[in-house]
Parts: C-alpha cells; sequence; structure tokens
C-alpha cells in the first residue's frame, strides 16, 4: 500500500534543486496597479467619495507616481525580491504586538485516530515529536518532492527552510530573524530541541551516537524523565513567559538576562539554535509557529504529514522497540535576580490577560460533496482580501487579492431581491465567480495593487518625501489599504488541518476567517479581536453557512428548471 512518503519524496529531484532558477518577482505596471485599486474601491464608497478618489488617482498618476515608480524599478534592480525584506519588516519584524497575539495557531483533527484520553500526553507527544523531526530530516537531505504549480511551473521551497532551527530575536525597535538549519550539503546543523514541563526548559538531543534519530519509545522515555523531574523540581520560575511581553519589553529584558550571568547566554543561545520547542501541557496535540518565516500552508504541510502517519500506524509505533544508551536531557537553568523575578511575576499577569483580548471559534458545514474555492471567498462584501500565492518566484510568498469587486456587489444585491428571477442570479452569480478567479490568477503574478501601492509608499518614505494624497484619502483605508482589511481569508487547502491568526486590522468588525474544503464538508476558523463587542465569531461562520445554504438551494432550483423544460 502507498505510503505518504511516496507521495510527498522524490528520488529524482532535490527539494531546493529549482530555487535559484525561478523568475525574479517583477515590479508590476504603474497603470495596472491604479485601475485594479480604482475597481477595488467602487463597491466599498459612496458615488460622490469615488468621484474623489479617481481625481486623486489621476493626479497620483500624473505626478509623485511615475517618479515613485521609476525609483522603486531603480530600487529593485539586482534583487531577486525587492518586496521580500519590506514585507517582513512591515508586517512582522517591526510589529511591537505580543508574539502570541501574532502567532499562528493551527492544529490536525486528529480524533479519528486520537480520541482526547487522560494518560496519553508523553507518548502522543513522542509520535508527533518523532515525525515532526523525520520531516525536519527529508528537509535536511531535500527528499521532499518539489512543489509544482498549475502549469508545471516550479514553486519556491524556500520556506521549507525556515520552518525549523529559526529565531526571531526581540529588538528595540523591530526584532531579528535568524537561521541555523542548513541541508546536509551546506553543513552541519543542531540536532537538540527544548522541551518545556512544568515551566521548566530541558534540552533533549534528537540523535544517537550512530547519528540515527531517536525513536517514539526511545523519546518516549527521555519525555518521562523530564516530565518526573519537573514535577520534583517544583514550581518553576517561568523564564518562558517573558517571551510573550510586548517585543520591545522583551528585548530590553532579554539583554538583562542574557548579560546577568555567561550561563544565560550560553542557554539562550540553545534555545534559539533548538530545532523546534515542545511544551507538555494538559490538552490535545495543537501547533504554535511564528507567521513571520512563512505561510501557513508549510504548517499545513508538516501536520498532514504526522497525520497521514498516525493515520497508517493507527497512532502506535510498530517498530524497533530497544532502548540505546541515552545522554540524560539537560535541565536549563537561568540565573535571576529580584529584579527580572519581579518582571516574571508581571509577565505572567499579562500572559494570563491576552487570553481576554482574543476569540476564536470554528464551524463545520457538512452538507456538500463538491464545495467551490470561489463561492466561499465571494460571500463576503466588506473590504476584503484573500491571499494570493506567489511562490513561482524567487522567494516568492503571497499576493493580496481584493476579492469585494463590483460583481459581488451586484450579486449580493440580486440574492437579497426577491423579485429577481433564480436565473439572473445564477448568472449574476457566475459573472462573479469569473472575476474572481481571473483576479485570482493575475495576483498570483503579482498583478494586485497593494503589493506594488506598499513599495511605492515605502520608497517615498525612504526618500523623505511627503506621503502622496493617494495614500490619506479616505478611500485608501477605506477599501483595506494600510492594512485596514475588515475581513482577511485564507484557504487552507483540503487536508485535515484548520489553522489561523487573529485579523491584522485591530479594530471595530475585523475578522479572520480560514477554512479547509474536504469531501463530504468544510471547516471553517474564525477569529476576532474580543474588544470588538458587536462582532461575533459564531454568527459570523453561522451567516457563512446560511449564505451557502442558500446558494445550494439556488442551484437546486435552477437544476429542477433545466429538467422540467
Amino acid at each position: 500500500m502507498a505510503t505518504i512518503e511516496d507521495i510527498m519524496l522524490s528520488k529524482d529531484e532535490r527539494t531546493f534543486q529549482y530555487e535559484n532558477d525561478l523568475l525574479s518577482l517583477p515590479v508590476p505596471d504603474l497603470s495596472n496597479t491604479l485601475k485594479k485599486y480604482l475597481a477595488s474601491v467602487r463597491p466599498l464608497v459612496s458615488a460622490e467619495e469615488y468621484r474623489t478618489t479617481e481625481a486623486v488617482v489621476k493626479r497620483f498618476a500624473e505626478e509623485e507616481g511615475p517618479y515613485l515608480h521609476q525609483r522603486l524599478t531603480e530600487f529593485a534592480e539586482g534583487k531577486r525580491n525587492w518586496i521580500e525584506n519590506w514585507w517582513e519588516e512591515q508586517s512582522y519584524l517591526g510589529m511591537r504586538l505580543p508574539l502570541p497575539m501574532m502567532n499562528m495557531s493551527g492544529f490536525a483533527q486528529q480524533e479519528d485516530v486520537w480520541p482526547a484520553r487522560n494518560g496519553t500526553q508523553v507518548p502522543r507527544a513522542a509520535a508527533v515529536l518523532y515525525y515532526s523531526l523525520k520531516f525536519w530530516e527529508y528537509t535536511r537531505k531535500e527528499m521532499h518532492r518539489p512543489a509544482m504549480d498549475r502549469r508545471g511551473r516550479p514553486l519556491s521551497m524556500y520556506m521549507f527552510k525556515r520552518i525549523y532551527n529559526t529565531v526571531r530575536l526581540p529588538g528595540v525597535d523591530k526584532d531579528e530573524l535568524i537561521h541555523y538549519f542548513k541541508t546536509e550539503e551546506e553543513g552541519d546543523c543542531p540536532t537538540h530541541v527544548i522541551v518545556m514541563s512544568k515551566g521548566h526548559i530541558f534540552c533533549l538531543e534528537m540523535f544517537g551516537e550512530d547519528g540515527e534519530l531517536l525513536t517514539p519509545p526511545e523519546i518516549e522515555v527521555q519525555l518521562e524523565k523530564i516530565k518526573d523531574k519537573s514535577i520534583a523540581l517544583g514550581p518553576a520560575h517561568g523564564v518562558p513567559f517573558l517571551t510573550s511581553m510586548g517585543r520591545s519589553t522583551w528585548a530590553e529584558t532579554r539583554s538583562r538576562l542574557i548579560n546577568l550571568h555567561p550561563q544565560n547566554r550560553e542557554i539562550s543561545q540553545t534555545i534559539q539554535e533548538s530545532i523546534v520547542a515542545l511544551w507538555l501541557e494538559d490538552g490535545t496535540v495543537s501547533d504554535e509557529s511564528h507567521h513571520t518565516v512563512g505561510e501557513g500552508i508549510m504548517m499545513v504541510s508538516i501536520c498532514t504529514y504526522i497525520h497521514k502517519k498516525l493515520q497508517e500506524t493507527g497512532g502506535v509505533w510498530k517498530g524497533d522497540r530497544q532502548i540505546r544508551s541515552l545522554p540524560e536531557p539537560k535541565h536549563l537553568q537561568f540565573v535571576l535576580d529580584d529584579e527580572l523575578m519581579l518582571t516574571i511575576d508581571k509577565a505572567k499577569e499579562d500572559y494570563a490577560a491576552l487570553y481576554s483580548v482574543m476569540i476564536l471559534d470554528f464551524k463545520r458545514l457538512e452538507r456538500y460533496n463538491e464545495p467551490y474555492n470561489a463561492l466561499y471567498e465571494i460571500l463576503r462584501l466588506v473590504p476584503t482580501y484573500e491571499t494570493a500565492p506567489t511562490r513561482q518566484f524567487y522567494h516568492g510568498r503571497t499576493a493580496a487579492m481584493r476579492t469585494c469587486t463590483k460583481e459581488v456587489l451586484d450579486w449580493c444585491t440580486a440574492m437579497d431581491d426577491p423579485k429577481i428571477a433564480h436565473q439572473q442570479k445564477m448568472k449574476l452569480f457566475v459573472r462573479a465567480v469569473t472575476r474572481h478567479l481571473t483576479d485570482f490568477a493575475e495576483a498570483t503574478e503579482l498583478k494586485d495593487c497593494d503589493r506594488h501601492l506598499l513599495g511605492l509608499s515605502l520608497i517615498a518614505k525612504k526618500e523623505g518625501r511627503s506621503t502622496p494624497e493617494l495614500y490619506t484619502d479616505p478611500s485608501f483605508s477605506k477599501s483595506g489599504g494600510g492594512g485596514n482589511y475588515i475581513l482577511v481569508t485564507s484557504c487552507l487547502g483540503y487536508s485535515s488541518i484548520l489553522g489561523g491568526v487573529l485579523p491584522g486590522a485591530k479594530h471595530k468588525n475585523s475578522i479572520a476567517c480560514f477554512y479547509k474544503i474536504n469531501d463530504d464538508k468544510v471547516t471553517f476558523f474564525v477569529s476576532k479581536w474580543n474588544e470588538d463587542v458587536e462582532t461575533t465569531c459564531s454568527d459570523f461562520a453561522t451567516a457563512i453557512c446560511s449564505a451557502l445554504d442558500s446558494m445550494k438551494e439556488l442551484a437546486d432550483l435552477i437544476d429542477i428548471s433545466s429538467k422540467g423544460a
């Protein structure tokens, strides 16, 4: 029987072999960008506001626009991906919010293999850690099959190098991303993981003296030792809570911590070089990842692999159960002073308060056999964007596709009008879907407007120029510009993995909605900021399902009508 490795791995191609041959990221055409921008504004503002914005865009196209575009083109010369560093700094590294509010949270729905049950924490953690490290090993050996798009073009696999052995170090003004991962061809790579239990931190070497990865039974033995020792040690000081502070505060505190004693600097280095960190808690399997290093789809790849292996084995290890002679897990103890102890206590309080800042919910819809991605994306009418992958370019990540179009507005208006015939509603729906698919295809080629407009604004800022009127015009923020999208959406694919992040815009009515599509159901992951009392995740998810039901009813009526004719 075929295994997930038969699908995922390649004997003929190496994971990163096409990376340097990928196209450099182009600078979009200015006239097309402004045309796209105006089209995205139109459904969201009044006729008077739109006329004003048209005039603003016309002035920009005749005055600052061409100059800034030329300077951006010159900036991009000789760069494989002109927006890469800018995007990471603007969207991630420069953000000063606590990381728990910015991380990707995800999980596999593993009830089919592992129903929640007491007493299973350590063996299940051992299995998950083992398969995660197998994925790491395949990446080290460049055994993953290179991804291709539907046209057979190779896609960037660069993000796979950033999943493991990567740390986001805090800075006062902006953070820094450091990678310790290397392929076998590139050189040696740290082979330990960090395990946290009862607030204590341990370093666990994951490979034996023979260079072979520890088996799940061996990992289980080591995790039991860690768990027992953490209980025997009693309550920990809780140094890990410091990482949940605001980034500038954590940067200053970290500087104090590592300069207090040489041992602290050594421990910090050990932690930041580790492959992954595992936290033993009272819960089910989940994942917390930095969005900084890449898109959610890479974590979907890992979690899907782990879930498939658990399905193949029934969640039970069937290999060798012999335990080799293994070094003891190393307990990492920071040297602390009274000031740091007080800071840790404050960090614990603040971390507990973070739970009241956000709300997450998920909802399944199990009524359709062949769900259609475009349908889910056009059932919204606010400044909305869907992530469009641009991985055919060197180090490509995503573009922002603005999904609230005039065609969607026309269709939604018709759906609420009982006087309009079913056939006309379906005609408008097809037109909206066609526009959606066209825009998505163009966005994957970076023919959207957001990334280009960001680049132009950053060039103006870099040169000390005043902010162009286009960016201060109210329509810019009303249409989602400057990170003001009310609704952020993304399709997580067709696996068992579900997860997401909080909406980037921390204001009234902002929602983030992520969804996965399976043969018999579609599942939505919805999040929001808790301070927005007028918006509820559950109501939003229910509204989506209701809209889908309406579309299903419409399709059935059209089908019945055509058969009757």
